[in-house]
């Protein structure tokens, strides 16, 4: 039985190296043809469960990808227009009258 659960395991770990790699192909269209297509948030997130079930996490050291990725969520990395509100006209309104 534990050869039979290493043995899928394996394979699991496998097809997600392959997306990882290679990408993820997806019949769309009607002519049935074969489209490559990126890794999904939903995908991203079962590879990242994986490696976490595993007990594989990531070190933070000073300058590597996951300590840029760190500080780039952290502060004021984000930048995003500031939201334009309309035009509040005086007086009463339905609200106030």
């Amino acid at each position: 039985m534990a050869d039979a659960l290493n043995a899928m395991a394996d394979r699991f770990d496998k097809q997600l190296l392959k997306m990882i790699k290679s990408g993820k192909k997806m019949v769309l269209g009607h002519d049935g043809t074969p489209t490559e297509v990126d890794l999904t948030a939903a995908d991203l997130n079962v590879i990242r469960q994986r490696l976490k079930d595993c007990g594989i996490t990531s070190a933070r050291t000073k300058g590597s990808t996951i300590d840029q990725l760190a500080e780039a969520m952290g502060g004021d990395s984000f930048k995003f227009p500031a939201p334009q509100l309309p035009e509040v006209p005086e007086g009463d309104d339905a609200a106030t009258a």
